[in-house]
């Protein structure tokens, strides 16, 4: 009879404790049902394909156009081509039209000095705005 109450003491004890372990577990189990994370944001802009085609601009052509978000800016670059004489260093515009060819903005953009036959790349950061463009073109 003594060793049955040792155990139902033990039992009573021990009984807190595992209630303790199993409530623990179901809340945790169902707080990640309820509760989700935060899912990583993506990028809320769909590219026009008419701003990716390839631009020219005197004896420059803009081509390889890329447009990407990065780390709470979003980057412009492309390969630009000189198929004319030595192209001096300057600053430009690049001029973001809507689909009925009305200017939406600029964004000023140094080019610089290109040999001819040469190429560089130019990596420009843009307002946001931009990426519902239709298509650009360059001024300057």
């Amino acid at each position: 009879m003594k060793k049955i109450n040792m155990n139902k003491k033990k039992i009573f004890r021990i009984l807190p404790l595992v209630l303790l372990v199993i409530g623990v577990f179901v809340f945790v189990g169902v707080s990640t049902i309820f509760i989700k994370p935060k899912e990583k944001e993506k990028p809320d802009f769909a590219i026009s394909s008419e701003l990716k085609k390839d631009k020219k601009f005197l004896d420059l052509s803009l081509q390889d156009i890329e447009i990407e978000e990065g780390e709470n800016i979003v980057h412009l670059m492309a390969n630009v081509y000189n198929h004319g004489d030595s192209f001096a260093d300057r600053m430009v515009d690049i001029v973001f039209l809507d689909k009925d060819g009305k200017e939406m903005g600029k964004a000023p953009t140094y080019i610089s000095e290109i040999a001819k036959d040469g190429e560089i790349r130019i990596d420009t950061v843009i307002d946001r705005k931009y990426t519902k463009a239709y298509t650009f073109k360059i001024e300057g």
